[in-house]
């Protein structure tokens, strides 16, 4: 008797057949899925790249300025020892749009003194100011307002100025940068 029920509602060609159309119809859900999924990882992974995530990450990684600027330069700048009073070279002024996001503008105005390890020096790093300055201007112009936030952007900046304007002065060396004027508006 309890096989005369089952057999009348149960028909397994029914079945097959139900999960023959529900498997081809998952294969289509699971390809658009599929399709779906990697072009949300495209537009996420453009979100990040294009707001300015990517490069603090990074940023974090790499070896320290000084030690990429060296790394890059075939001349490795040979210090001077000091002899005599130190003395100071005033750049000129520059300003320079900063990397900004979005249609906001941001400009960096910077006044800069060079310390120079000796008065013989002077002729010298003033035949070398062109260098400084576009070595200076090209760096500038990466940087962003955030990155130039609190003590701890400028102090990064400082080292990149230095590191650069030594590889600009090489076999020279200077003393150190000193910051006359930093204004972001």
């Amino acid at each position: 008797m309890s096989d005369q029920v089952f057999g009348d509602d149960f028909d397994d060609s029914d079945d097959l057949s139900y999960q023959k159309t529900t498997s081809k119809i998952s294969g289509k859900k699971i390809a658009i899925l599929a399709a779906l999924l990697i072009i949300l990882a495209l537009g996420v992974a453009a979100a990040v790249y294009f707001s300015g995530v990517l490069d603090e990450l990074t940023a974090a990684t790499q070896e320290p300025p000084a030690a990429q600027t060296q790394a890059t330069t075939s001349q490795t700048p040979v210090a001077v020892e000091a002899s005599g009073p130190i003395t100071f070279l005033d750049l000129p002024e520059v300003v320079v749009n900063l990397n900004a996001q979005g249609n906001r503008k941001s400009f960096l105005k910077l006044k800069l003194s060079v310390e120079l390890l000796s008065a013989e020096q002077e002729a010298y790093m003033k035949s070398r100011v062109p260098r400084i300055m576009d070595s200076i201007q090209v760096y500038l112009r990466e940087l962003t307002p955030d990155g130039l936030r609190g003590s701890a952007g400028l102090t990064k900046m400082r080292a990149n100025l230095e590191a650069r304007i030594n590889a600009a002065v090489a076999p020279q060396a200077i003393g150190g940068v000193l910051f006359q004027e930093v204004l972001v508006q």
